[in-house]
């Protein structure tokens, strides 16, 4: 591979190509300097450039939370349950009517709170 390269650099450069010039005619893959890519590297892209560090991440589920509970969501009330969820709310929307004729069809012994 790199004898065919340098047979058409030769024909490309004339008689007077020595392997300098010839591994000179030779089109790169990243320009050189520029860091980026095998070629860069091997040029000494990376001399003398500081190297920028990750910012240190932090997982989202170690992090610390203050004041965080959890299993007291549910406070029971009679008032609230019957509200929302009693035979006389089922029977105001729509819906609700939908859900104690479904209760009734499959035979529930309470169709709602």
């Amino acid at each position: 591979m790199f004898s065919r390269l340098l047979s058409a650099a030769s024909t490309y450069l004339g008689s007077r190509a020595t392997i300098a010039s010839a591994v000179r005619a030779v089109p790169r893959i990243s320009s050189i300097g520029t860091g980026t890519g095998i070629g860069g590297l091997l040029s000494g892209g990376l001399a003398g450039r500081p190297v920028a560090q990750k910012p240190m991440s932090i997982p989202v589920g170690t992090m610390q939370v203050r004041w965080r509970t959890y299993g007291n969501e549910y406070q029971p009330s009679n008032l609230k349950r019957k509200r929302r969820h009693g035979f006389l709310s089922r029977l105001r929307t729509k819906n609700g009517r939908r859900v104690l004729q479904r209760r009734q069809l499959k035979g529930r012994k309470y169709l709602s709170h």
